[in-house]
């Protein structure tokens, strides 16, 4: 039976979920209570770790993860625009995270992988704005630059609204 290196991992760390990890380091002589000498006088110190995120990224390296920060303003009077729309996508336009602006203007996507995106902010009656961003990778927090949206001025033709009311019947109930 073959089993992947990630379904063995995920069941190692299910396994050890629960029992104290320590993962253990080199370093010279110093006087810690948790640390052990070997026959060749190296220390070894033990740093108590989570089990299960111990053992995945031991094994798979740690995968960086970024909040991505801004702000979005009414480019005419520089004032910040709530509610408007922030939707980070991969480069063949399948959504990752989405968002709204708080009432400061600013918006978070939380843990975002490294990589390239494209970054849309919309509101209605204002002009969407793109950008492609590229996320280091270390984790960390990315501050994009602040995004001044356009007040969309397309003049749409006049709409006249035509209706006619029912007539009224008053009933006398006696």
């Amino acid at each position: 039976m073959r089993i992947s290196l990630v379904r063995l991992l995920f069941v190692v760390a299910l396994l050890v979920a629960s029992q104290p990890f320590y993962a253990q380091t080199e370093q010279t002589k110093t006087t810690k209570s948790t640390e052990k000498t070997d026959a060749d006088g190296k220390t070894t110190e033990r740093k108590p770790v989570s089990a299960a995120m111990g053992a995945l990224e031991q094994a798979l390296g740690k995968a960086a993860r970024i909040n991505v920060r801004g702000t979005v303003y009414d480019n005419a009077e520089l004032k910040v625009l709530p509610g408007a729309q922030i939707k980070l996508m991969r480069q063949d336009s399948i959504l990752v995270a989405a968002t709204l602006a708080n009432d400061n203007g600013q918006y978070l996507l939380r843990g975002i992988a490294s990589g390239t995106y494209r970054l849309n902010v919309s509101m209605m009656g204002f002009k969407s704005q793109n950008f492609h961003i590229t996320l280091p990778k270390r984790s960390g927090n990315f501050k994009v630059q602040d995004v001044l949206l356009k007040e969309n001025t397309e003049l749409l033709k006049d709409v006249d609204v035509v209706g006619q009311l029912p007539e009224m019947t008053i009933v006398d109930d006696t």
